[in-house]
């Protein structure tokens, strides 16, 4: 009878794998911009044709998300990719003076590890490859446990593609053997240099051996304002398109809806025209005893459900036409069922009585989990939309737009990312849209402009020589 130690196979697997990582970073390096670019524009082609069939699977096997929803989101974001960062320079000779002088090299990061959350796994792995693919970066992929088979197939296949472009082997790899002391191998390893957690804490609860730099792209509890002065209809017309989208999962989708008593019938009404569902007490009793049987973590089975499925599978009732179900909450505490993230179509709504008491609101809400991720307002009033941005401890903040496709930079001035930093936990070394240039640093090239320091200093006491000399002709006189 054979015994198979699975901590040690992928504690094996991982150093060979950041061996091969290693090799092939060293040879990256010698690659130039154009080669790369074309590698990355082909590479782009592929998974717009192939990308889809690898949602599917996904979707499949973690029961997250909705195929049609992501198929769309996965076009967006490759076309927002081609757009804006296809054409743009990230290693070698960057920038040159008027003389032709070197001034700016950029230089990869090297061995990126990603670790992948189970929700949008494909397509966040997907960004994360086209961008280190740009940048020279290699990359080795730890899938969720949940979505782990999907991702495996994903990177197999992309690793014979990369083959077949002239990609050096070992440019991207995949820890299919997973364990924590594999991935903790990986993530403490000497050669690698960058970790991208995109939502995963279950390897970044303890502090990391080394200090390795780590771009966390985590989501958050979004709040979103209705300030009086909106377009109520286009407002309330965003935020259910928005947090419907994909059942709820993405990053910065909205959670609690904060808008003003004057405005407060009118929003109300004009969600539930959009296809919300306002819970009774009764209702939301039934919910709570599937998102938290035991009270304490959300179920892990009813994250990317649709709000049909929810009601359904808790026993009550909604229209067909329900899109986003709705907790009408008074006030925030600590024990607040709904205080966590949740990664479903759910509304929490709060009335105050006015922008001061909601800007106080958004406030309180972001700190008391610490989720500093994002922020939407609808409003039409410069002055509060400029108060709003000073005071919120935010990444980012949304103006009249919808979250889940705004903070990913999808038909917005924000870069386009699927990895949105934030301040949330503390995590991270950036809060912005983390792109290709996050992925590598600048070299700078420095030249003498002026006098060498000697000649200065010699100067600068033959001067003061000459000033002595005449002051004590003056003082003879």
């Amino acid at each position: 009878m054979s015994f198979v130690d699975k901590d040690l196979q992928s504690i094996q697997e991982a150093r060979i794998i950041v061996d091969q990582a290693r090799v092939a970073q060293e040879m990256l390096m010698e690659y130039p911009q154009k080669t790369l670019t074309l590698v990355a524009d082909n590479l782009i082609k592929e998974l717009e044709k192939q990308g889809p069939s690898f949602l599917e699977k996904a979707i499949e096997e973690t029961r997250y998300g909705n195929v049609k929803d992501e198929t769309t989101l996965l076009k967006a974001v490759l076309k927002q990719i081609k757009q804006d960062y296809l054409s743009e320079d990230y290693v070698g000779i960057l920038k040159r003076d008027e003389g032709g002088n070197l001034l700016e090299i950029g230089v990869p990061l090297g061995i990126t590890v990603l670790l992948l959350s189970a929700e949008n796994t494909v397509i966040n792995a997907i960004f994360t490859i086209v961008s280190c693919v740009k940048t020279a970066n290699t990359c080795i992929v730890v899938p969720h446990p949940r979505a782990r088979q999907a991702t495996v197939q994903l990177v197999r296949y992309l690793e014979r593609f990369f083959q077949e472009q002239g990609m050096p082997q070992g440019s991207l790899s995949c820890l299919s053997h997973l364990s924590n002391e594999g991935v903790a191998e990986l993530l403490q390893h000497p050669e690698t240099a960058t970790i991208i957690d995109i939502g995963n804490l279950d390897y970044t609860e303890t502090p990391l051996k080394n200090s390795k730099p780590m771009m966390y792209g985590g989501t958050g509890s979004t709040p979103v304002f209705i300030e009086k002065s909106a377009n109520i209809k286009q407002a309330c017309e965003k935020i259910i398109m928005s947090r419907s989208f994909d059942h709820g999962i993405l990053a910065s989708a909205e959670q609690y809806l904060i808008t003003e008593g004057v405005v407060a019938q009118q929003v109300k009404d004009e969600l539930i025209r959009q296809g919300a569902y306002f819970m009774t007490s009764e209702d939301e009793k039934k919910l709570l005893t599937i998102v938290k049987p035991h009270q304490t973590k959300i179920c892990s089975e009813v994250i990317g459900q649709s709000a049909l499925t929810l009601a359904q599978r808790a026993g009550f009732s909604v229209p067909e036409t329900t899109k986003v179900l709705v907790s009408e909450q008074q006030y925030i505490y600590e024990e607040n069922p709904y205080a966590d993230e949740m990664k479903f179509p759910i509304l929490i709504f709060y009335l105050e009585p006015d922008w001061l008491r909601a800007c106080e609101k958004c406030i309180q809400l972001l700190r008391d989990k610490r989720n500093g991720h994002t922020l939407v307002i609808h409003s039409n009033n410069y002055d509060v939309i400029q108060e709003f941005a000073l005071r919120k401890p935010v990444g980012r903040m949304l103006v009249n737009a919808p979250a889940t496709f705004t903070s990913m930079g999808v038909n917005s001035n924000l870069p386009a990312s699927t990895i949105l930093g934030g301040l949330t936990m503390g995590r991270g070394m950036t809060a912005k849209n983390v792109t290709p240039k996050e992925l590598t640093y600048i070299r700078q090239i420095g030249y003498q402009t002026g006098q060498e320091l000697e000649k200065l200093e010699a100067e600068n006491t033959a001067i003061n020589k000459e000033e002595l000399i005449q002051l004590l002709k003056a003082l003879i006189k």
